[in-house]
């Protein structure tokens, strides 16, 4: 298994992992050129665990954007194809970016959860309960160095 960056070639299927979450019943080809024209996805950068050369999970990452703290970095769209579900393909990539990034000497990474937190809890992520904004998503936080500072203030949603 490798991680890496996506490539645009790649973005249809990367889009379609969350297809099932965040479709909102819209058709496919819709669905599509929503996530294409989003100017959230423009400016993150795509990575993927692939298996077999073929991406299995994926998810995008923000840097100085959303009121994100300085030296912090944002995680969203965290999906798996769903013939791949519970292999720990998230978990790897969550894991593994999280480690490439401490490495770099960010502060921490931001999320916001819509599934249950205890996945990413797991992972090392703390909730963030205080002035909670949004009720159906919880704002999370994996700090590398002191959790204080990070939580001045909460970022924007992502």
């Amino acid at each position: 298994m490798n991680i890496r960056k996506a490539k645009p070639s790649e973005w249809d299927e990367i889009f379609l992992m969350g297809f099932s979450t965040w479709g909102d019943g819209l058709a496919k080809e819709d669905y599509l050129k929503e996530c294409h024209e989003s100017e959230k996805y423009q400016q993150g950068h795509w990575y993927v665990l692939e298996k077999e050369s073929k991406p299995v999970s994926s998810l995008i990452i923000y840097e100085n954007l959303f009121n994100l703290p300085e030296a912090c970095f944002g995680i969203g769209s965290v999906a798996t194809h769903e013939d791949q579900y519970r292999r720990g393909y998230a978990s790897k990539l969550v894991k593994e970016i999280s480690k490439k990034f401490k490495e770099l000497d960010a502060r921490g990474i931001f999320l916001f959860s819509d599934i249950n937190p205890e996945f990413y809890r797991k992972l090392g992520f703390e909730s963030i309960t205080a002035n909670q904004p949004y009720d159906d998503t919880t704002c999370m936080v994996l700090p590398f160095k002191s959790r204080e500072h990070l939580l001045l203030k909460m970022p924007d949603y992502f």
